[in-house]
């Protein structure tokens, strides 16, 4: 249901959808390109400019999941596809990027009934106005703080600013963490890492919920701003 509600250029779409006694089938768009995160470690980064490029198109397609309500939850290099030459269109980036696997997403049970057109009118009319998720989904490396904190990791990590200075936040998050793990991917691009990997689990969190991270000093100070402030 939510990937049929999703049409995007930047989403693989799902055509159609059978079922047998035994198995479920999907009919999926085609693309051809690998993953992004194959693409990084082959060239290293990516240039600021190529950066942007990608980065804009993921925070575009971001925009639209969230006005229909539905949260990723596990946005990360591995679950962006990159089109193959012949689906690209005049006037296209030059490296067009699809998410996918949304096997963890959460969709608003109002947003199922509404449609792709139903793009809300303000922020006060967002689906996500007054709704949250409080469950702990998707990939460590990528999750947000306030994602973390619902986890088994809770004794192990001091709580983030954000969550001192909003209480009500604790035990809860919401479309934001989506938001958090494109600042992930923006830094692999820009250098060649994930920012928070670590072999052991719990300095994982702990670096994660401190936002402790290195930023190359050839990058310019517009992008170590950006990451800084998506990362915070």
């Amino acid at each position: 249901d939510i990937l049929k509600k999703l049409e995007h250029p930047n989403v693989v779409r799902v055509y159609d959808f059978l079922e047998s006694e035994n198995k479920f089938f999907l009919v999926m768009e085609l693309v051809t390109g690998g993953e992004l995160f194959e693409r990084i470690v082959a060239q290293g980064v990516y240039t600021e400019e190529e950066a942007s490029q990608i980065f804009k198109q993921i925070l575009q397609c971001l925009g639209h999941m969230h006005s229909q309500g539905v949260i990723h939850r596990d946005l990360k290099p591995q679950n962006l596809l990159v089109a193959g030459d012949e689906q690209h269109l005049p006037g296209a980036p030059s490296i067009l990027v699809k998410i996918t696997d949304f096997g963890v997403s959460v969709a608003l049970p109002s947003s199922l009934s509404g449609g792709v057109d139903s793009e809300p009118k303000s922020p006060s009319s967002s689906p996500f106005s007054s709704a949250s998720v409080s469950d702990m989904a998707g990939t460590l490396s990528i999750m947000a703080p306030e994602v973390v904190r619902l986890g088994r990791y809770d004794a192990t990590v001091h709580l983030h600013e954000s969550m001192l200075q909003n209480p009500s936040s604790i035990g809860s998050y919401n479309h934001m963490a989506d938001v958090w793990s494109a600042g992930c991917v923006l830094f692999m691009m820009l250098c060649g890492s994930m920012p928070f990997e670590d072999e052991n689990h719990a300095t994982m969190v702990e670096k994660i919920c401190s936002a402790s991270f290195q930023l190359p000093s050839n990058l310019s100070d517009s992008a170590k701003d950006l990451v800084t402030q998506l990362l915070q």
